[in-house]
């Protein structure tokens, strides 16, 4: 009997992906330390919200590109249970700024470097199904991990944290 091609490529991903998460379970108790640790932020974050397909991710993605700016990078959208950790070690290695491009697939840009929607980063807090929170409807322990995120992320790329999220 004859595999198909594909099936070692399968294979690896799925492995890849297996790793991945043992890796991000085992960080999480340590991201949970760094961010509620974390100073408060120093700069006021921008969010850009706004509905899907109305240009909000090439919004997001020229400021991004043409200010001074930090922002959930892909790279940290992979591990949404430690992206501060993640983009702390990325920060100490290499320099973060995005690609010259602009393109996107409904929101999703290329890159380990391009801004990321973060929506599973996003989802740690609020269910994918919940486009509206009222007043106290976020625990104070959600708002502190919110707050050391981005503040964590900013003090490590030094600059105001940008932020794009679509429901």
């Amino acid at each position: 009997m004859r595999l198909p091609a594909d099936i070692p490529g399968r294979v690896a991903r799925r492995l890849g992906r297996l790793s991945l998460k043992a890796t991000e379970a085992a960080l999480a108790p340590w991201e949970s330390a760094f961010v509620n640790s974390a100073p408060p932020p120093r700069f006021p974050p921008i969010f850009i919200i706004g509905l899907p397909r109305v240009g909000s991710t090439l919004v997001y993605q020229a400021i991004v590109r043409g200010l001074v700016t930090s922002y959930f990078c892909n790279a940290a959208a992979t591990g949404p249970r430690a992206p501060a950790l993640i983009t702390r070690a990325l920060s100490r290695f290499l320099t973060i700024t995005p690609p010259d491009c602009y393109t996107s697939d409904y929101g999703i840009t290329r890159g380990w470097n391009a801004p990321a929607q973060a929506r599973e980063i996003w989802g740690r807090w609020f269910p994918g199904d919940q486009s509206y929170v009222g007043g106290g409807g976020c625990p104070a322990t959600d708002l502190r991990a919110i707050r050391g995120t981005v503040s964590r992320i900013e003090h490590a790329l030094d600059s105001t944290q940008v932020l794009d999220e679509k429901r």
